[in-house]
């Protein structure tokens, strides 16, 4: 199902945005504690000890794991997923296990079915709250 958002008026004109139905995610890939070893990393996550785990956090319309093999083979790939990403799949993917882990430390964060607008905000979220917690965490 399609939803209207009224942009702006123009001229007594009203621009009507179609927004697309809510296929996006978030997701978290763990990262291995080399990453512990590079600057802008650590310039990222000043808070962070380097004791708890650090992650790649990331959006997308794609599954999870379809996302995580394109990191690996450098398609619109983040730096850090790319090198640093834990392997296999089963291993680096943690989305649920961490939004549980955020649900339970009193923040909410959707990360299923969002749309475009809401990925991105619940993304940023997402980072900043496993940095509160101490954890590393980086995303675009």
């Amino acid at each position: 199902e399609m939803e209207n958002c009224i942009l702006n008026g123009v001229d007594n004109y009203t621009c009507i945005q179609k927004i697309t139905d809510s296929t996006r995610k978030v997701y978290a890939i763990r990262l291995s504690e080399q990453v512990a070893g590079v600057k802008k990393f650590l310039k990222s996550n000043p808070q962070w000890d380097g004791k708890q785990e650090a992650f790649y956090i990331g959006q997308t319309c794609k599954t999870r794991i379809e996302r995580y093999q394109e990191h690996l083979n450098g398609i619109r790939s983040n730096g850090f997923a790319k090198k640093f990403a834990v392997q296999p799949f089963e291993k680096a993917e943690c989305s649920e296990s961490l939004a549980d882990l955020l649900r339970n430390n009193g923040a909410n964060i959707p990360i299923e079915n969002l749309r475009q607008y809401q990925a991105q905000d619940y993304e940023r979220k997402f980072t900043e709250e496993l940095r509160r917690l101490g954890y590393g965490a980086y995303s675009n």
